[in-house]
């Protein structure tokens, strides 16, 4: 595999040179028909700093919002992250999202029907879903109703062993009774089901220790956790991404760059010791195609 050389670069014009670092690399390259990458090397040869690229002007803007954070990214030229972020800021709410209902507020005479009507009927008057019935019910230790009569059962030992380690579904399989009756005997007994189980184990002393020190991307793909569940996380727990994470872990250097596109991300990645998903996104950033086509 032959290395990309200085001799071997692509010489840009004079008036390219000339106008480095003062405007973005993406805009100076589509002027004057040339390689982003190449204003890019040429650029940082030089020890000139990156110009940011004007993006959010007034009609940019306004299309937040009214389209898929997906689809303004790609015609922006931007991650999605990024385009979320911004929206944000502006406090506007995800395309086709429906606004969150406000916390139903009980009266007393809605109380009392707690124990005494089913969950789904007090669920039919007042608008809301059974399970937030149910939840409030239980909060207050109501034992709950079907038909208006007792969710009452004898457990045995080996069923009761069930519950946690199978999800509600299978056990209300397995013992010929509603989903409900497992459900409420479970929240009762407060264990937890197998995949709440499983979602709390996974924010171990190892994994916590790095949030906001390492870029979101990569933790989910060294650990095998969902970028989204990270990221809710650390909202949560009010941890914030440190410059480098924001960045995207560490700085690369310019042989480095030079090395994006002569072969695939996978390859690419195991000789930088980086993620292939940080691979991916540098090269995409800075539009340099694969070669071959190679992934």
């Amino acid at each position: 595999m032959k290395k990309r050389s200085k001799s071997s670069a692509t010489k840009l014009p004079v008036s390219v040179i000339r106008r480095l670092g003062t405007v973005d690399d993406a805009s100076l390259a589509q002027q004057y028909g040339v390689n982003e990458s190449d204003v890019r090397v040429a650029r940082l040869r030089r020890g000139l700093a990156a110009r940011r690229r004007t993006v959010w002007t007034p009609e940019n803007l306004k299309k937040l919002g009214k389209t898929s954070d997906e689809a303004l990214a790609r015609e922006l030229g931007l991650s999605v992250s990024t385009v979320g972020r911004r929206r944000c800021e502006q406090g506007i709410a995800v395309f086709g999202k429906v606004p969150a209902k406000k916390p139903h507020r009980w009266t007393k005479r809605q109380l009392g029907w707690l124990g005494k009507l089913s969950d789904v009927e007090i669920a039919r008057r007042l608008d809301l879903s059974p399970s937030s019935v149910a939840a409030r019910r239980l909060a207050l230790g109501i034992e709950g109703t079907v038909s208006g009569e007792k969710l009452q059962r004898q457990w045995k030992a080996s069923e009761l062993r069930l519950l946690g380690k199978l999800s509600d579904v299978e056990i209300a399989e397995r013992l010929g009774i509603s989903r409900r009756h497992i459900v409420t005997k479970r929240q009762s007994l407060g264990i937890e089901t197998p995949r709440t189980r499983a979602r709390r184990q996974r924010w171990t002393p190892e994994v916590v220790s790095k949030l906001g020190k390492v870029a979101d991307q990569e933790l989910a793909e060294r650990y095998d956790i969902p970028v989204a569940s990270i990221r809710d996380y650390r909202k949560r727990h009010k941890i914030s991404l440190t410059l480098r994470a924001r960045k995207g872990g560490k700085r690369w250097r310019e042989q480095e760059v030079a090395l994006l596109g002569t072969d695939a991300d996978r390859v690419v990645a195991r000789r930088l010791h980086r993620t292939i998903a940080s691979v991916r996104r540098k090269r995409e950033s800075l539009r340099i195609p694969l070669v071959n086509g190679r992934k």
